[in-house]
């Protein structure tokens, strides 16, 4: 089974990786804080019940937002997802707009179970991401005009290798052991537009993070009358110093006949070891559910990003608070004829402070989300669609407002693999 099951992940991962790290468009002038924008949970399913996963559990698809959520496997089956989101958006500011538009991976994971009490999982998917190019000018006293311009790129990712064990008959705990990697990469530039004498510079600052992290999830389900179901959850992550290495290479130049040429070289330093803190968070959640017919739930996120550090420096960021609402509904799941009483329709709303305070305002976001789970003819997978259209920031005391649409798109493979043929 396993040399089965290994090369076709580690071939599909490759193709994922690949892609993720192409990923350098423009996507949101905010991502130059921090680590870039933090991606909770992005799978189709979660998306389009409004980001809820701490007491999600599912047969056929996989809940990495919350690891105690894979004893919910059948234990005769595998489970695979691979996704996809685009992502339209228009940044306004008072006076200015523009629109960005980019398709990126979102999963790759893949569900076993390996006793009647433990089961597993395996996922690549993107943790946070970079994408932003911004110009701005001023006018110096005897200088003149100065252009300054900033872009950054890249992100990190998270590979992770995630046990769930079921403790007692209704209570499930479990980990993802994670490989935090990737690249942060920051380039400004400042150019001297009525004055010659001044040479022009450019400073790029390129971030390799690689470490270790853990992350921890608890389940407990609670049988009520008339067969519902509510679903407890709760997940941690501890605060994390991980390890990085910068790389800073300094510039000066001058333009001439609308070509940039290199002068001299200021700084060139490589390897400069350091640390980021990642910072802790919680959240809990519920799902109240009746048999295979309809749930609703909610959950509460906390992040203490107050305590992020980039090599020693702060960089003003506030702790983040989350909210989701979501809900499922399936006419008839067992329906012999009319597919569409079969389709799971999904709704849910999002509401978020975001970790940015600038300017003394604080950002916020909100998002209403919906989607279906189409089920696929004689097996257990589902074509997952989720949407969500939402709104952050605001273009008050010169910031930026962005109203985006988002389409995610996922398989859910279930198979049999686990059962021995049998030949008569």
């Amino acid at each position: 089974m396993l040399k089965k099951i290994f090369p076709i992940f580690f071939c599909l991962t490759t193709s994922a990786f690949f892609a993720i790290s192409q990923n350098n468009g423009v996507n949101s002038p905010y991502s130059r804080y921090g680590i870039g924008d933090v991606l909770y949970n992005r799978t189709s399913k979660n998306i389009s019940m409004g980001g809820l996963s701490y007491g999600l559990r599912s047969s056929n698809t996989v809940n990495f937002g919350n690891p105690a959520s894979y004893t919910s496997f059948d234990t005769s089956s595998i489970v695979f997802n691979i996704g996809i989101i685009n992502t339209y958006c228009k940044l306004q500011t008072d006076t200015l707009s523009q629109q960005t538009n980019n398709t990126t991976f979102s999963n790759l994971l893949f569900g076993f179970p390996v006793t009647h009490w433990w089961s597993g999982s395996i996922g690549l998917v993107p943790y946070s991401n970079i994408g932003y190019k911004i110009s701005d000018k001023e006018n110096i006293d005897n200088i003149g005009n100065v252009e300054y311009f900033y872009k950054g790129s890249g992100g990190i990712n998270k590979f992770y290798i995630g046990n769930s064990f079921r403790i007692l008959k209704n209570f499930s705990a479990g980990f993802n052991a994670s490989y935090i990697f990737g690249t942060l990469n920051f380039i400004r530039t400042v150019t001297f537009l009525d004055i010659s004498n001044i040479y022009n510079y450019k400073i790029v600052n390129s971030t390799n993070v690689g470490d270790f992290h853990f992350d921890f999830g608890l389940q407990y389900q609670i049988k009520l009358k008339k067969d519902w179901l509510l679903t407890l959850g709760f997940v941690y992550n501890s605060i994390k110093n991980e390890n990085a290495k910068i790389d800073t290479f300094s510039t000066t130049f001058i333009n001439k006949s609308g070509y940039s040429y290199t002068r001299d070289t200021i700084i060139n330093v490589s390897d400069v070891k350091g640390k980021i803190t990642f910072p802790s968070s919680y959240g809990i959640g519920f799902i109240l559910s009746k048999s295979n017919k309809f749930l609703v739930g909610g959950d509460f996120a906390i992040q203490n990003w107050s305590k992020y550090k980039y090599f020693g420096q702060d960089d003003s960021l506030i702790n983040s608070v989350q909210i989701c609402l979501g809900s499922q509904y399936i006419p008839n799941a067992n329906a012999i004829k009319g597919y569409i009483k079969k389709i799971h329709y999904n709704l849910g709303i999002r509401y978020a402070n975001t970790y940015l305070q600038l300017k003394n305002t604080k950002l916020t976001e909100y998002g209403i989300t919906f989607g279906f789970d189409l089920p696929l003819r004689k097996t257990n997978s589902l074509i997952n669609l989720g949407f969500e259209i939402g709104q952050r920031g605001t273009i008050k005391n010169d910031l930026i407002k962005e109203t985006y649409v988002r389409a995610a798109l996922s398989f859910s493979f279930c198979d049999m693999w686990f059962l021995r043929q049998k030949y008569y």
